[in-house]
């Protein structure tokens, strides 16, 4: 019997219609809920005949597309594997470690199990054990990476240390600071706030362990001959402070610096609580500050080389000092000019000319760099900028337009919006409020992929955007961080706790699907687990890091150090916890793993389209070059991206929101 169109019925006469030799339509929360189950065969089969005017036209073009993207996939995945595998090999012929290294992360990730893949590890691991510093610290990083065992990350563990004092990298000028007494304030401070209570004779362990490690390699042997004869072995203290000032009069009996001595302790008695725990000493603090809060310090533009050597400005801040100087993307870089001189490029050898032209870049905030550029088509010209901070940007939309402004809509008729955040800084949620808040978007795609977190407080605050009430997420630890307030202080109302959302956001109720990853973790696995939990939300995409934890950050200013240590372990509202160990990651309701070629290209079509499209006076800016491996299919789109679509668009189905 052929098929007689319909048009769409209501669901209650569909037995009428199909008594009467018309086909019904397909029932939306049915396909909705086939595709959020991850059945997508059995939706595009329930969307095979659909009529012209069918709204669920673009659900059956998206399940077209992301079959035509696995295809890609697959073939995207054997080109790969055998690029991988010639890369490692001609990296192990060479000695070429910093090309083997990553060759063999990417094929661990299409399969750990790959028998060339173990092969060449059996042969990475037999070089190991009698490779100099450096070189082992690599090889045993990357065996325990892709081979973890105990032996492997203490193998691992002791590489790092002697490349941290390895004679070509090391100065101890870098240890200023590093003192017993600024160690013993540091350990106070750990035996109080740390998120449990320390086992200290173990950690004591661990920090002996370091200093044998040391003590036992030939090359500190030679820079500083004491170091065989300090009696760091015979100390027996299990108080860490009295151990730690052991160690540092030890080292100065036998005539090696007391610095050295306190930061090889540190480093394995902290190593020993957790991998992100560590101390930061002076040289470092402003550094490491700037890093945590998402500003620098600069003119706010980028440099790269060309082949014929020239150093040329590759990218401007949009909100660098150096956007509204004058200076455009692809202007050469002549000379550069501060108060501590003038540098004139030509007369630096090319090989260190890049480098030394951004190491001329940073310095205090408010002084003046000049800058002789010469512009393709114009010529010579001088611009003038003034140091000031950089913001990172952490909230992308979809793509920019011309005037730089970004388009968040994959489907503005039907209010399908997306944004990316990268990560989570103190300007954050400011940010995604001005791109998404009062957009109208009725379903969002929030873009959680490589964000490795930050801070939680404005994780926080944009989950409260999509959630009304309740609890968000939750802490546990010994000593608890300061929250703020608990009345304002004008009216003395009570404030809402911290971890709680607030009603009368605009995007409350919206429905949501967020995209995760291997690198997904801290703030923004609580982030994607509380969305899940409390407004929701599909999750699309692979299985989340695992980092249920948080780092408080903290500066002493006498004795002068900084310390980041773990104080807190993170808890969804359900009370599952995410750190390793205790819960785990979080493992999306829909999967779609990208081959590390597939996440490469992926990114760099992002970037593309996060490309600024103009110069502040208005001039075009020309496109980026960044380019994927042409002995590599390409792909056509994100698969994720178009998954995380279809899931967006079933949500609406069952929970619409207008």
């Amino acid at each position: 019997m052929d098929r007689v169109p319909c048009t769409p019925p209501m669901t209650a006469l569909a037995l009428t219609l199909l008594l009467a030799g018309c086909t019904p339509p397909p029932d939306p929360q049915a396909v909705a809920a086939q595709l959020l189950a991850g059945d997508r065969d059995g939706a595009r089969a329930a969307l095979a005949d659909l009529d012209a005017d069918s709204p669920l036209i673009p659900w059956r073009d998206l399940l077209d597309r992301a079959a035509a993207l696995d295809a890609e996939q697959a073939s995207l995945r054997q080109a790969e594997r055998a690029v991988l595998l010639d890369t490692a090999r001609t990296g192990l012929e060479t000695g070429d470690l910093d090309a083997v290294a990553p060759a063999l992360r990417a094929l661990g990730q299409l399969d750990p199990e790959d028998p060339e893949l173990i092969a060449i590890l059996d042969t990475l691991a037999a070089e190991a054990g009698g490779a100099p510093a450096p070189r082992a610290a690599a090889l045993w990083a990357l065996l325990a990476a892709l081979r973890p065992t105990p032996e492997a990350e203490a193998q691992r563990d002791r590489a790092r240390l002697l490349a941290r004092y390895a004679p070509e990298t090391f100065d101890l000028r870098g240890l200023t600071g590093a003192t017993p007494e600024a160690g013993c304030h540091l350990l106070d401070r750990l035996d109080r706030e740390y998120h449990r209570a320390p086992d200290w004779p173990a950690v004591v362990a661990a920090a002996q362990a370091h200093l044998g490690w040391l003590q036992e390699d030939p090359s500190a042997q030679a820079r500083w001959p004491g170091l065989a004869s300090a009696p760091f072995a015979d100390m027996r203290a299990e108080v860490p402070c009295a151990a730690l000032q052991a160690a540092a009069a030890a080292a100065e009996a036998a005539e090696v610096p007391a610095p050295l001595a306190v930061d090889a302790w540190l480093a394995g008695a902290l190593g020993h609580l957790d991998p992100w725990t560590r101390v930061v000493w002076p040289a470092e603090i402003a550094s490491w500050t700037a890093h945590h809060e998402g500003v620098r310090v600069g003119p706010g533009l980028s440099l790269s080389q060309d082949e014929a050597g020239d150093v040329y400005v590759s990218a401007l801040d949009l909100s660098g000092p150096a956007w509204a100087s004058g200076a455009h993307v692809g202007d050469r870089v002549d000379a550069m000019e501060d108060h501590r001189g003038r540098f004139v490029l030509a007369e630096t050898p090319a090989e260190t000319r890049l480098a030394a032209a951004v190491g001329s870049l940073p310095e205090a905030p408010d002084t003046p760099l000049t800058l002789s550029l010469n512009r393709p088509g114009v010529g010579p010209l001088t611009v003038t900028v003034t140091r000031g901070p950089v913001t990172e940007e952490t909230v992308w939309g979809l793509a920019r337009g011309p005037d730089n402004a970004w388009d968040v809509w994959l489907d503005p008729d039907a209010g399908l919006a997306y944004v990316r955040v990268l990560g989570f800084r103190p300007p954050t949620e400011a940010d995604f409020d001005a791109l998404l808040e009062f957009s109208g978007a009725r379903g969002v795609v929030l873009d959680l992929r490589g964000n490795g977190g930050g801070d939680i407080n404005a994780a926080v605050q944009i989950a409260d955007r999509f959630v009304a009430e309740g609890v968000l997420a939750e802490t546990s630890g010994r000593v608890q961080p300061d929250t703020g307030p608990e009345t304002d202080p004008a009216t003395g109302e009570a404030l809402a706790p911290w971890n709680h959302a607030v009603p009368g956001h605009a995007l409350e109720g919206a429905a949501v699907v967020v995209l995760v990853d291997a690198d997904t973790a801290s703030a923004a696995e609580v982030l994607a687990g509380a969305l899940q939990e409390r407004a929701g939300a599909a999750l699309v995409g692979a299985p989340t890091w695992g980092k249920g934890m948080a780092q408080a950050l903290r500066i002493s200013e006498d004795p002068l150090y900084a310390v980041q240590f773990t104080n807190l372990v993170w808890t969804l509202p359900s009370g599952r916890q995410l750190a390793h160990g205790l819960g785990g990651g979080i493992t999306p309701s829909l999967e779609a793993r990208l081959s590390p070629a597939a996440g490469y290209q992926v990114h760099l079509d992002a970037r593309r389209r996060a490309a600024l499209q103009a110069h502040a006076d208005g001039t075009p800016m020309p496109p980026p070059d960044f380019v994927a491996r042409e002995d590599l299919p390409t792909l056509s789109g994100d698969p994720a991206l178009v998954l995380a679509e279809l899931a967006l668009r079933a949500r609406l189905a069952l929970s619409p929101t207008d």
